[in-house]
């Protein structure tokens, strides 16, 4: 019942680094960046916690394809390790997304806000995905070895769901981070890449 596509393969998102400026020394402003910089720092947690859990992924795949007889307990072991690491990187992620909306919350420019929104917007609902995500993984964990072919089909009909809700909140998310981005291009004199 494995399916590769729960893996965990991407971080949740990536901010660049930036860095808003302004004609004048402004306290704002620097708290502003501060709190991007923290919450940078946080996403980068959340990265490092997926290039720790890669090989936690190749033993999920190797387990699933084993004949070993404790098969199905190494699997849901695996899974375990796997839903607690989403587990952290959702609450890095969701602390990074606060910092971002306290930084759009200082008396900075407009175009900065909006900025700071659109980033944070895209974070949360790339948080929502994982957490589709992660009971995706919850669900193959729990019905792994499951014999009772009723429970089996609506255990994968209800990860299906999961899966396309995902998708959906990923692309959402993606969508947001592209305006973003675009934001940030057509605002190079407020909005700068570090």
């Amino acid at each position: 019942m494995l399916d590769r596509r729960i893996i965990w393969v991407a971080g949740i998102v990536m901010v660049a680094a930036l860095t808003f400026v302004s004609a004048c020394k402004n306290k704002d402003i620097e708290d502003a960046n501060k709190l991007i910089q923290e919450s940078n720092a946080k996403i980068k947690q959340v990265d490092q916690i997926i290039a720790d859990n890669d090989k936690n992924i190749r033993e999920l795949d190797a387990a699933d394809k084993s004949t070993a007889r404790d098969k199905a307990t190494k699997v849901k072991s695996i899974l375990d390790v796997l839903i607690k690491a989403i587990d952290s990187g959702l609450k890095l992620g969701d602390e990074a997304a606060t910092g971002f909306e306290q930084a759009a919350k200082k008396k900075i420019d407009p175009k900065q806000v909006e900025y700071l929104k659109l980033i944070s917007d895209s974070l949360r609902k790339k948080i929502e995905a994982f957490k589709e995500r992660r009971e995706a993984a919850k669900i193959m964990r729990d019905n792994y070895d499951n014999s009772d072919q009723k429970k089996v089909k609506e255990a994968v009909d209800n990860f299906n769901r999961r899966l396309k809700s995902y998708q959906q909140l990923i692309d959402q998310a993606n969508d947001l981070a592209r305006k973003a981005d675009q934001l940030a291009m057509e605002n190079p004199e407020m909005i700068k890449p570090k």
